[in-house]
C-alpha cells in the first residue's frame, strides 16, 4: 500500500514488457489489458531494446513482465502471467492504487464506518464503476437515500456483479462482488423501494466515479 489515502491516478503508470508470439502475454492481453479502462497509464513495450527504460529498478529478464510505477519511480513488478491468474494480477495493481482502509475493504470483507462515505451528500449524474477496472457498476440514478449510513442503490449495470452467501457475523447475507476485478463491495438486501425492492448497500471506499459530463457515462 502506497498510502493511507488513494492518490491521483496521474502518479501512476504500468508498463507491460511483451515479447510476440509468447502466450502468456497473449493471455495477458486478452484476459487484462484488452479489456480494461483504468485511469493511470499503461504503456505496452513488445521492444526488448526498451528493456532498460530509466523507470525501471533493474533490467527486465523474461516475459510478460509488468512494473508499476509513480511520480517515474518503480513500485515493484509482476512476472508472467497464466491460466487462473486475473484476480491475483488485479490484486497487485489494487495495492498500489487503493488507500489500506479500501484495500482490506476490497479484499478482507471490512466495513467502512458508517455515515462516513462523501458520496452519500454527493448527488453528480454519472456513472459509479470499478476502482480498479474500471467497469461500470451503478448509474447515479440508481442511487437513493436509504438511511443505512452506506450509498445505496435500488439496481446494478446487468452482468456488473456476482452474489455469494454470507453467514458471517451470525447473520445470513448476500455478499455483492464486482464481476471484473472480484473485489467485495457489500450486500444485497430486499427491503428496498420500487421498482426493484432492492438494495444494494455499497462501501463507497471501493466505488470510483466518471460524471456525466465525462460523456463516456451516457452509453450506459
Amino acid at each position: 500500500m502506497i498510502s493511507e489515502v488513494q492518490r491521483s491516478m496521474k502518479d501512476f503508470e504500468l508498463l507491460v514488457f511483451t515479447a510476440p508470439g509468447n502466450e502468456s502475454c497473449r493471455l495477458l492481453a486478452e484476459e487484462i489489458l484488452d479489456q480494461w479502462n483504468p485511469e493511470f497509464g499503461v504503456l505496452i513495450h513488445p521492444d526488448a531494446r526498451l528493456m532498460n527504460a530509466p523507470s525501471l529498478a533493474k533490467p527486465v529478464i523474461d516475459y510478460p513482465t509488468s512494473v508499476f510505477s509513480s511520480k517515474k519511480e518503480e513500485c515493484g513488478r509482476y512476472r508472467g502471467f497464466k491460466e487462473g491468474d486475473r484476480f491475483d494480477y488485479l490484486r497487485w495493481i489494487a495495492g498500489f492504487i487503493l488507500s489500506k482502509p479500501a484495500f482490506n475493504i476490497a479484499y478482507s470483507q471490512d466495513t467502512e464506518p458508517r455515515f462516513s462515505s462523501p458520496l452519500l451528500e454527493d448527488h453528480s449524474a454519472g456513472l459509479y464503476k470499478d476502482p480498479i477496472t474500471g467497469s461500470p457498476l451503478f448509474l447515479s440514478h440508481w442511487k437513493f437515500e436509504s438511511g443505512s449510513g452506506w450509498p445505496s442503490f435500488v439496481d446494478a449495470v446487468e452482468g456488473a456483479l456476482s452474489f455469494h452467501q454470507d453467514n458471517s457475523l451470525g447473520m445470513r447475507r448476500v455478499e455483492v462482488r464486482s464481476t471484473s476485478s472480484g473485489i467485495h463491495l457489500g450486500h444485497l438486501f430486499d427491503d428496498g423501494p420500487p421498482p426493484t425492492g432492492r438494495r444494494f448497500c455499497i462501501n463507497g471506499a471501493v466505488l470510483g466515479f466518471l460524471p456525466e459530463e465525462s460523456g463516456d457515462s451516457e452509453n450506459f
